[in-house]
């Protein structure tokens, strides 16, 4: 829930995948689907982190955004040059106000390898 829009200072991009038939081929890749959204970055701690079921190593954050239709878990947000993999996405109070994405950072040399 966004009680101070003024606290979304961040500009996140969120890329899903994309699937087609180009000249009889399949395909598969990443797209750019949202492109500089306005959203808070929060480290998870305490309760949320032991809720999660999280680690140390594994840095979870939590990301705040307005209320976007079709963000899922197979999705990943890019900021700075960091990506983090989308572990759930959570709407509060099923307001359609805004969107919790529960993250944790990519490591380098792990996935496609397009960071």
């Amino acid at each position: 829930m966004i009680t101070n829009p003024g606290t979304l200072t961040r500009r996140v991009d969120i890329y899903g995948t994309a699937q087609g038939d180009e000249g009889g081929f399949d395909y598969a890749g990443r797209v750019l689907l949202f492109r500089g959204i306005a959203a808070a970055i929060q480290p998870i701690r305490g309760q949320e982190l032991y809720e999660m079921g999280a680690t140390r190593e594994d840095q979870p954050l939590k990301i705040v955004i307005r209320y976007r239709k079709n963000v899922t878990e197979d999705m990943e947000v890019h900021y700075q040059g960091h990506v983090y993999d989308i572990q759930s996405v959570v709407d509060p109070l099923m307001e359609h106000e805004s969107l919790e994405l529960y993250c944790t950072e990519r490591k380098r040399g792990s996935g496609d390898g397009d960071v």
